[in-house]
């Protein structure tokens, strides 16, 4: 990482989460974006992501994350990061940290299965209200297929 980057990484997470950031540290893997992890003076983590525009690029992928993962959270689906706040100047968004890891095949339980099927049928629920169709409906729950949950 630039000295550069992570100084506006730390300058923006700051205002946007009106936060003192004392820490950053780049979280490998991802293949447009860049996530970091930042450690806030209080010790509180968040993760800050920087989307990727690239030239002619009219997605605004911010604005579509940041909405959707609002949208989630204000229906009562928290399992996932909090959205905090955002920089559409920079393109980076402010996310609650969540601590965990991958799991491995043959890692998943019973009980992490049940889950997932439980969040998938609330996202299917929740897919068909009006406010997920304001959102682009498809763009948003795209990736989950549904049909037989």
């Amino acid at each position: 990482m630039s000295g550069f980057e992570s100084e506006l990484v730390m300058r923006v997470a700051g205002q946007v989460a009106d936060i003192e950031v004392v820490g950053l540290e780049r979280i490998p893997g991802g293949r447009n974006n860049r996530v970091y992890r930042a450690t806030a003076s209080s010790g509180r983590k968040y993760a800050i992501k920087v989307y990727y525009r690239g030239p002619g690029d009219l997605r605004d992928r911010l604005e579509t994350e940041f909405r959707a993962v609002s949208f989630l959270w204000r229906h009562g689906i928290t399992e996932i990061v909090e959205p905090i706040g955002k920089s559409d100047v920079n393109d980076i968004g402010v996310y609650g940290w969540v601590e965990g890891r991958a799991i491995g095949p043959g890692e998943a339980s019973d009980r992490d299965l049940a889950a997932a099927v439980g969040f998938l049928a609330s996202l299917k629920r929740l897919s068909k209200s009006e406010e997920a169709r304001s959102l682009g409906r498809r763009r948003v729950f795209r990736s989950i297929k549904l049909s037989k949950v």
